[in-house]
């Protein structure tokens, strides 16, 4: 059984923007490059085998900040760690109360990203048995998490709360 550490990359500005970046680069802040500093410390107590991050800037940078306090576990990019290609909404800001359910023209389907993020939760466990390792992602990806975690289904996708930047939790996967 692996112990995974999942991470939310840290603040980006269009994060502090409410901005929907989905698979295009954003640029993490002075606040974003504090906040995976404080969780890279955080998580400095336990002995990390592997690094697996989002091939994105904003997580790759987490993840090297992070590995800075795990100078022996190697970073690995995975595609499908990446955050939800968001289609049109890509580059605008998010109305309140977005329903991320909704058809999103050009978005990625639901599903096709929850198989994605099932496939690589898989892989990681199944690489490294009785270790513990880091996942450094993004937001709607950590909602796919917690879905196949806690066994909730797709359409209630919106009534899980968006994890913070530079913040994490753990799972034990088989």
């Amino acid at each position: 059984m692996a112990e995974i550490f999942v991470i939310r990359h840290g603040e980006t500005v269009e994060n502090s923007q409410r901005i929907c970046q989905g698979q295009t680069e954003g640029t993490l802040t002075s606040n974003g490059i504090a906040q995976a500093e404080a969780v890279a410390k955080q998580l400095s107590q336990f002995k990390l085998q592997a690094i697996y991050t989002s091939p994105l800037k904003r997580a790759r940078i987490t993840a090297e900040i992070l590995q800075k306090y795990q100078s022996e576990a190697p970073i690995s990019e995975l595609k499908h760690l990446m955050e939800r290609g968001m289609g049109e909404m890509e580059g605008k800001k998010f109305p309140d109360n977005f329903d991320y359910t909704a058809p999103i023209k050009d978005a990625e389907p639901l599903t096709d990203m929850f198989n994605r993020v099932v496939e690589s939760l898989n892989f990681i466990a199944q690489s490294h048995p009785n270790q513990q390792v880091a996942i450094v992602t993004h937001g709607i990806t950590i909602r796919m998490i917690k879905c196949y975690i806690q066994n909730i289904p797709l359409d209630k996708l919106n009534e899980i709360e968006l994890q913070g930047n530079g913040t994490y939790f753990s799972v034990q996967i088989d």
